[in-house]
């Protein structure tokens, strides 16, 4: 299988365990949107824990979603030598969201 088809099936588990738990579309949109941000300006690799500072903050705070919350931090780090595919993944889950 290709490394995009990998990266679009874990897009579409985290989409599935966004739904499952509750996570907003939004919230998974806007966390899409910072990452891409900060990998279009080459910022990304420097800036993983700022991004998973957000989402323990998210977390902590009893928000809904917090499976999928968890997933992303577990991409965050199975991702972190690599953060244009952490961000292809989020990109994934965010457009197969409703799907």
């Amino acid at each position: 299988m290709s490394e995009e088809k990998i990266l679009m099936r874990e897009g579409e588990d985290l989409a599935r365990i966004a739904v499952e738990s509750g996570m907003g579309s939004r919230q998974l949109l806007n966390l899409y949107r910072m990452a891409y941000k900060m990998f279009k300006r080459g910022e990304l690799a420097r800036q993983l824990a700022y991004i998973e500072a957000c989402i323990m903050r998210q977390m902590g705070r009893d928000v809904k979603g917090f499976m999928a919350f968890a997933r992303i931090r577990e991409l965050l780090k199975k991702y972190e030598n690599n953060s244009y595919s952490f961000v292809r993944v989020l990109m994934y889950a965010a457009m197969l969201y409703d799907y």
